[in-house]
């Protein structure tokens, strides 16, 4: 009696949280923020226009690797970078350890690196993009 009671009790626990019952499924971003169509449809395929305010950003790109002002433009940049790899260093490695060298070889460099991959400029008195670019 006391090991079924044991075993059933996580059971129903575990059960009800991951009940779905009652819950509601909104649609991203909710319709709580009150953007238009348009806005709605870039941020859920990830894109970004001028004019939007930094929680759309946010919600389209996510959080910014590294934000910088700039006080004399009155401007402030949100930057967005990728892990990149050096590609001539693992090709480096590889026709090494083919030829038969030692293959305990040391990288001088560093194989990878941060590539800036996205940048949004915001107008510091309105708090909205005034121009975004994005690297490849």
């Amino acid at each position: 009696m006391k090991i079924t009671s044991l075993f059933c009790i996580p059971v129903i626990i575990f059960t009800s949280a991951c009940s779905t019952k009652g819950q509601r499924t909104e649609k991203y971003p909710p319709k709580s923020y009150d953007y238009s169509p348009e806005e709605q449809s870039l941020i859920r395929r990830g894109e970004i226009a001028v004019g939007f305010d930094e929680s759309q950003v946010r919600m389209a790109w996510g959080n910014p690797s590294r934000i910088r002002t700039d006080s004399v433009s009155n401007r402030y940049y949100w930057e967005y970078q990728q892990l990149e790899t050096r590609q001539n260093v693992f090709k480096q490695i590889g026709n090494t350890i083919a030829r038969g060298s030692d293959p305990s070889i040391v990288v001088r460099q560093d194989p990878f690196y941060d590539k800036l991959s996205k940048r949004v400029v915001f107008d510091i008195s309105t708090r909205k993009v005034s121009s975004f670019r994005t690297f490849f």
